[in-house]
């Protein structure tokens, strides 16, 4: 199959290999140029030839977040709005993959909307990613490693039997790990997910001020924890808050989404211990 990656930085390079380690043809599509992507794979800066090339689209831009938390959907609309365009301008629709972190709700309340100004009904699905680009930080263990070579599931959300078709088929490779859900239930998957770790992550960083109050080994008290296979060992190194690209903005982006729906002091608390372990401690990655 030809597969059209729009957006190519680390959540798209790595659809990209992982696409491309499947056996289908790849192009990227950016406004900027990236050499070394563009020595292994078919690279452009217009997305009417990406349109024109591709059998199925993935969308694998930024969602970063406001001053306030609340998740920042620009980028991502104004490419849907330009793959619109580009349909409608060639008369012709491409089944579209939105992989980057959305609320739930998004792509289809939001984004297919704006996909259907094209005039066609576009096939619409969600297959958010599950991996890190760092997990050295607090592991040397290799098996904790999440890249496009090894995520432990594959989520394809839709309301549209024709994309959810084609994802099934495209993973078919990974078929005892394929979650079939709609595209909401797909959105809350990778918050849910990210949720678990940040919250593991405060848990353990609770523990470790506890321990220092106290007088007592925090590394101890962690690595007795840690053997138990219920709890395990994600979020053990502790002493530094959470950071990267993902878990601080998510949460956020949780928090606010979330601020009128219900109350959430699980949450809050998961933030407000991280806000103030990285004021103290610093960040661990």
């Amino acid at each position: 199959m030809k597969i059209g990656i729009v957006g190519s930085g680390y959540v798209g390079e790595a659809t990209g290999r992982l696409m491309y380690a499947l056996k289908n043809e790849v192009i990227f599509y950016d406004t900027e140029s990236k050499p070394g992507l563009e020595k292994v794979f078919k690279f452009t800066n217009d997305l009417k030839k990406l349109v024109f090339y591709s059998e199925l689209i993935f969308v694998c831009v930024p969602t970063p977040q406001n001053k306030n938390g609340e998740i920042d959907l620009n980028i991502i609309k104004s490419v849907c709005l330009d793959l619109s365009n580009t349909f409608k301008t060639l008369g012709k629709s491409i089944p579209v993959v939105i992989k980057s972190t959305v609320v739930p709700g998004t792509t289809k309340s939001i984004l297919k909307p704006i996909l259907d100004k094209s005039g066609f009904e576009v096939s619409v699905g969600s297959n958010p990613e599950f991996i890190t680009e760092s997990h050295t930080s607090w592991s040397k263990d290799d098996n904790m490693r999440r890249d496009w070579t090894n995520e432990d599931k594959i989520v394809i959300g839709s309301e549209d039997k024709n994309i959810r078709s084609i994802l099934n088929e495209v993973y078919s490779k990974f078929e005892n790990k394929i979650i079939n859900t709609d595209t909401q239930t797909a959105e809350m998957i990778k918050y849910a997910s990210n949720y678990c770790l940040a919250s593991k992550i405060s848990f353990f960083n609770e523990i470790f001020k506890i321990c220092k109050n106290l007088n007592i080994d925090n590394k101890i008290v962690i690595n007795a924890l840690s053997v138990d296979p219920r709890i395990g060992k994600y979020g053990t190194i502790n002493g530094k808050a959470y950071g990267g690209k993902c878990l601080p903005k998510d949460m956020k982006a949780l928090q606010y989404f979330l601020k009128d729906k219900l109350d959430i002091p699980v949450l809050d608390a998961t933030i407000k211990t991280n806000t103030n372990m990285r004021d103290k401690y610093g960040v661990r990655e």
